[in-house]
């Protein structure tokens, strides 16, 4: 269980520290609000923005990073669910070559913006699909190491929410040499972190979905089975702990950072 205390120490000293995460420049994101079916640009809304909230957001990305320079070995890395690049220029940088997918169309281009923009010559981006093997967008190639970042909360069928998130992360483990590692974060949707969440979206009146006392008070025990009913690839109805203990029925998880908003997990692919 999340130890609230600790979890928010490391998210501390981790913003406090070096920020190793490479930000698309503006060229890239030029037309970002124009291509993406919400228009608004995915990176600039959740970790552009100046400021301690967005270096907040952005932690996870400093401490997937470490783990996997840690524990996977030499070579290329895959991005799942890269949305608009927002981590390839740090994934450029850091391995030989970088391969990213994602399901929405509207995303997809706008990463390959990135790639121009930047300049990543090491970079490729594919759109996959919901039915389709992960694998087939770049058949025959195995990679070190899998960041699957701030995805799986979105990805899944509402009937079967936690097996169908396991199977999607055993597709990606099929991209994974064997030794390599598989590396995830989502966000914490339970405890005392999702209170302060609740409570930050209300005293700065951002958009969140209802939420009934009753509900709100069985979440931060770790209850959300009513809550789950209402899960639409979405946070809400989102529970990080029955993830990770579907995750434990077939991975190894090797590493387990807790920085308060979001949990990063390591597993081991054999």
């Amino acid at each position: 269980m999340l130890n609230p205390v600790s979890s928010l120490a490391r998210l501390i000293k981790t913003v406090m520290s070096p920020d190793h995460f490479v930000p698309p420049g503006p060229n890239g994101l030029a037309d970002a609000e124009s291509i993406a079916v919400e228009k608004v640009s995915y990176s600039k809304f959740n970790y552009l923005s100046p400021g301690f909230v967005s270096r907040i957001k952005r932690a996870h990305f400093d401490v997937a990073l470490d783990m996997a320079t840690r524990f996977a070995p030499a070579g290329d890395a895959l991005d799942v669910g890269c949305a608009d690049g927002i981590f390839l220029p740090t994934l450029s940088r850091n391995f030989g070559n970088v391969a990213a997918v994602d399901i929405r169309a509207d995303m997809v281009q706008i990463a390959r913006n990135v790639v121009r923009a930047e300049g990543l010559t090491n970079v490729v981006v594919e759109q996959s699909s919901v039915n389709a093997p992960i694998g087939g967008s770049f058949p025959g190639r195995k990679f070190a190491v899998a960041f699957c970042l701030e995805t799986l909360e979105h990805a899944g069928d509402p009937a079967d929410i936690y097996p169908s998130k396991l199977r999607l992360v055993e597709d990606i483990a099929a991209c994974v040499v064997s030794g390599g590692a598989i590396v995830i974060s989502v966000p914490v949707m339970t405890g005392v972190p999702f209170l302060v969440t609740r409570a930050g979206l209300r005293a700065f009146n951002h958009p969140r979905e209802p939420l009934s006392t009753r509900e709100l008070a069985a979440a931060i025990v770790g209850n959300t089975d009513a809550l789950e009913r209402r899960w639409q690839w979405g946070h809400l109805g989102f529970n990080e702990r029955k993830l990770l203990e579907q995750l434990r029925t077939r991975f190894e998880v090797i590493e387990h950072a807790d920085i308060f908003f979001q949990h990063v997990w390591t597993l081991r692919v054999v």
